[in-house]
């Protein structure tokens, strides 16, 4: 089990063997080098693997609101078209991939999956080590120990919402390829408004009751602090894409950050949370008054 402290970094004792090197990788903050990594599965071997992956995120979490088959394919969807943007080998574009459609594997519909009230496996392991986990479980016998620490690596690096607390995670993205995971993780504001609102809508429905926002206008507040997280991340990002792509993402980005902060959104949606709101206190989750 991973020491619960605030800050702590996980060591090779203190989680299975398997994620050793990848938690390795992400704690010294060595980015791994993928030069000269052949591309790891044949077309028809990702292909199962996709499938097959696919297939237990719909079966395992498509109860959960946001993280769920959809999510992930919208991950694995943006991760693409960033891969290609970026000039990526078509080794680097496949590892990372493989990272995007495991990130959420098995999640609990909570970010903190230590403190989820449902019973699950490993539940001493953060969402992202266990979806980690399980990508030695599926490639043991598929890829080479070092390529499946740079994929374990990649998933940890999109780590979200546990920088503190009783467990807090050190992970963060340390190259070009586990910065665009991680940006694609979050890349959802090039969709339509009414996608972003409802997406942003369901991560509310797994968020826990003293941490939903009392109303319409908190909610937006909260939501504008994410979409400054969400500039701050482009920026990471721009060296490796460029200006002018960088460009045209600052472009949607902010054209959704008026569209969410206007009038007319308010009218529609205001009632539409309020209907959130009360589903939440039919389930017993009504968020706490101060």
């Amino acid at each position: 089990m991973i020491e619960k402290t605030p800050n702590s970094k996980a060591t090779s004792e203190d989680i299975p063997a398997t994620l050793s090197k990848a938690i390795e990788l992400q704690t010294q903050g060595t980015p791994a080098s993928l030069e000269g990594v052949p591309v790891p599965l044949s077309e028809e071997a990702y292909a199962t693997l996709r499938e097959k992956v696919l297939a237990d995120i719909a079966r395992d979490c498509d109860k959960n609101p946001y993280h769920n088959r959809a999510h992930t394919e919208g991950v694995e969807r943006r991760f693409l078209e960033l891969a290609k943007l970026a000039g990526f080998s078509p080794s680097e574009t496949q590892i990372g991939a493989i990272a995007a459609l495991f990130h959420d594997y098995g999640h609990a519909g909570q970010t903190v999956r230590q403190e989820t009230s449902v019973s699950l496996p490993q539940k001493d392991l953060s969402n992202e080590e266990f979806a980690a986990l399980m990508v030695d479980t599926f490639l043991a016998d598929k890829m080479p120990k070092d390529v499946i620490a740079f994929v374990q690596s990649a998933i940890l690096g999109t780590s979200f919402g546990q920088s503190s607390g009783p467990y807090a995670r050190p992970y963060k993205p340390q190259n070009a390829l586990e910065k665009l995971v991680a940006f694609a993780d979050i890349a959802n504001f090039t969709s339509t408004l009414d996608e972003w609102m409802e997406e942003n809508f369901n991560v509310l429905r797994e968020t826990p009751s003293v941490n939903t926002p009392k109303s319409y206008d908190e909610m937006i507040i909260g939501r504008n602090k994410f979409l400054d997280f969400v500039s701050s991340k482009l920026e990471d990002v721009a060296p490796i894409l460029g200006p002018e792509n960088t460009a045209q993402y600052q472009v949607s980005l902010e054209k959704l950050r008026d569209a969410v902060n206007s009038l007319e959104t308010k009218e529609k949606y205001e009632p539409l949370y309020e209907a959130l709101l009360a589903e939440k206190l039919n389930r017993g989750l009504r968020p706490h008054s101060q």
